[in-house]
């Protein structure tokens, strides 16, 4: 699924705390996964908020088994 697609199926935005949980790691871990470009970046709704699509993390996720090989 690739990305553009996955965002089309679900209109649910998570803020960062909701994407940590998901993706079970630390708050510098995600961001520095996101500064270099292997992690989504956010959307920002305002000057102090951003949020990340549900859709595409899922599809992040997906993205990281499948490249690990597990089924």
């Amino acid at each position: 699924m690739n990305i553009v697609n996955a965002q089309q199926t679900t209109g649910r935005m998570l803020r960062l705390p909701a994407v940590l949980r998901k993706v079970g790691g630390s708050k510098t871990w995600w961001y520095g996964l996101v500064a270099t470009g292997k992690a989504p970046a956010p959307v920002r709704y305002s000057p102090r908020l951003v949020v990340w699509p549900e859709a595409t993390i899922d599809a992040w996720i997906a993205a990281r088994i499948e490249a690990a090989g597990v089924e």
